[in-house]
């Protein structure tokens, strides 16, 4: 599943299908949450969206979550509060997760019993623990996918009579994959 993830997001055609998709507002009293069935797939640019289907409670006003934002002043950096946490389930019981999740009052469209929920997401991240492939002595490794090419700095030796110098910075182009090692 990994590599054919892998292969997916290096070609900007990533799609994830989720049988539980929970988004739960970041306060400690009274948090907002908007629980359903949905997906992540990348568009054409290689960002990240959600799609989350929602259906409202039977006991709810179907417009009780518009202007979830009427209180964001434009200038005003924006409260932990507004933001969400994501934990979501795929087919194959991975659990993905992504935080600090922004829902503006476009990110939802309005049919009569529920609501349809599409937000950018910045990351998205599944851990797994596979013991008995624990070739590693007690490191895990994780790889992280950067679709796109960059412009980033990087350092450049200068050759002098006496050999060279790590001093001089230029930019680059790049397609970044980071993989990560780290102890458990």
């Amino acid at each position: 599943m990994r590599t054919e993830i892998y292969k997916q997001l290096t070609t900007n055609n990533l799609e994830i299908d989720f049988i539980e998709v929970k988004l739960t507002q970041r306060t400690p009293t009274t948090p907002k949450l908007y629980q359903g069935v949905g997906s992540v797939y990348q568009t054409d640019n290689g960002e990240l969206e959600l799609k989350l289907y929602y259906r409202y409670p039977d006991d709810s006003p179907p417009l009780r979550a518009l202007n979830t934002n009427k209180h964001v002043q434009v200038g005003k950096i924006i409260s932990d509060e507004r933001y969400f946490d994501l934990v979501a389930k795929d087919m194959s019981g991975n659990i993905w997760t992504a935080e600090r999740v922004y829902l503006s009052d476009t990110s939802f469209s309005f049919p009569s019993v529920g609501k349809i929920i599409k937000i950018q997401l910045e990351s998205i991240k599944s851990v797994q623990k596979h013991e008995k492939f624990d070739t590693l002595k007690g490191l895990s490794s994780a790889i992280f996918i950067i679709p796109g090419t960059y412009n980033v700095p990087f350092n450049k030796y200068t050759d002098h009579k006496t050999g060279s110098t790590l001093n001089k910075l230029e930019f680059g182009t790049c397609q970044p994959v980071l993989h990560q090692f780290f102890k458990n």
